[in-house]
């Protein structure tokens, strides 16, 4: 059952330690960090994710890492992945960073992607709902990347394509070659459209009924995709892309396709993202996760683990706890609070509270009155 203890070696402000997830003989389901801002409570959180998917949720430079001055660091995990006793190690020497499970180094992430679902939920989470498109398309591609692996090898061969693509308009290649690669393109984006809006009609019914539920708002909420290829025929598109060629190669990318999608959030008939306040788009970043975490489970039947990064500091009490009661089952759950926050397990089954303080975590009591 999820994480029984983490080792930190040289990773951000953290304190070269083996942390153990274990309280009252057993491994913590619900783990509370407790602490100042600026501690490390967050980094924690990072180093689970990063030792699930072997990438980070707040960076894609592998280096930024490390310990301030430092150049490399390390992270190992002893887990129960699908019922049996695992390791992982994930680290960065010599600007090369590695993933060894259980002994074997992993060259693909895929191959962590089923292990153990892990779904983040972070600040930066409004962006999906308020930011650039390109925010709302890495949401989706999250999601299809936690039960359909072969999603994640369709987005990787029409990001090839699309490179390619666009180098050789840069170069000025003979149109018989750019054929071949723009067939290839309009082949996976075709794919791409299709996983797209399936997962969208995948999300509407819960998201719908659940955008009700916590807002008080009348009237439902839907998701909308909005492909940049209206018409998905393999034909149609590479007439367009051949079309585009001129124009495409004067501006120096290519300006239609799946990585120009975009998604809308539809009540009362507008973009609800458009009109809705700073709370009301929090709320509705919060049930993007919640679903999505909700869809992992049922997709997979595997609990997901989840990390909760401060989400629920800005809720009310009663938000707060709708929030908590609509998280599906899970397989452990991480939560960072402030010293001054009430916080409690939301089952009474073995909690684990960590007090964090200049990246060192310790076991404490937590008094409930």
């Amino acid at each position: 059952m999820g994480f029984e203890s983490l080792r930190f070696f040289q990773f951000r402000n953290i304190v070269d330690q083996t942390v153990s997830l274990r309280s009252a003989h057993a491994v913590a389901r619900e783990i509370f960090l407790i602490g100042q801002n600026g501690q490390g409570k967050t980094n924690f959180l990072e180093g689970v994710y990063l030792l699930a998917y072997g990438s980070s949720f707040r960076t894609k430079i592998d280096r930024r890492l490390c310990r301030h001055g430092e150049q490399e660091f390390s992270l190992m995990a002893e887990t129960h992945a699908q019922g049996s006793p695992s390791s992982i190690q994930v680290k960065l020497e010599a600007g090369k960073k590695q993933i060894v499970v259980d002994g074997t180094p992993v060259t693909d992430r895929r191959e962590l992607l089923r292990r153990m679902p892990c779904i983040a939920f972070t600040h930066e989470d409004f962006e999906f709902v308020s930011g650039s498109p390109e925010f709302q398309r890495l949401f989706f591609d999250q999601s299809l990347s936690l039960f359909d692996v072969v999603y994640v090898e369709t987005l990787r061969r029409y990001r090839k394509m699309l490179r390619a693509r666009n180098v050789l308009l840069l170069q000025g290649e003979d149109p018989r070659v750019l054929e071949v690669y723009e067939h290839q393109l309009a082949e996976a984006g075709r794919d791409l459209m299709t996983s797209r809006g399936e997962v969208v009609e995948l999300f509407n019914p819960q998201f719908a009924r659940l955008f009700g539920q916590i807002t008080g708002l009348g009237g439902a909420c839907t998701l909308r995709y909005q492909p940049s290829w209206k018409d998905p025929d393999q034909t149609v598109v590479t007439r367009l892309l051949a079309e585009r060629r001129d124009s495409d190669r004067k501006l120096g990318f290519t300006s239609t396709g799946p990585h120009r999608d975009r998604y809308g959030f539809i009540h009362g008939g507008r973009n609800f993202a458009e009109h809705a306040s700073t709370g009301q788009i929090r709320l509705l970043s919060l049930l993007l996760r919640v679903v999505q975490a909700r869809l992992a489970l049922e997709r997979t039947g595997q609990p997901p683990v989840l990390l909760l990064d401060d989400v629920l500091l800005e809720l009310d009490a009663g938000k707060r706890q709708q929030v908590l009661d609509l998280l599906p089952d899970y397989d452990q759950a991480f939560f960072t609070f402030l010293p001054d926050q009430q916080v409690g397990p939301r089952e009474p089954h073995n909690p684990l509270y960590l007090r964090v303080e200049a990246g060192q975590y310790t076991a404490q009591e937590v008094d409930h009155g």
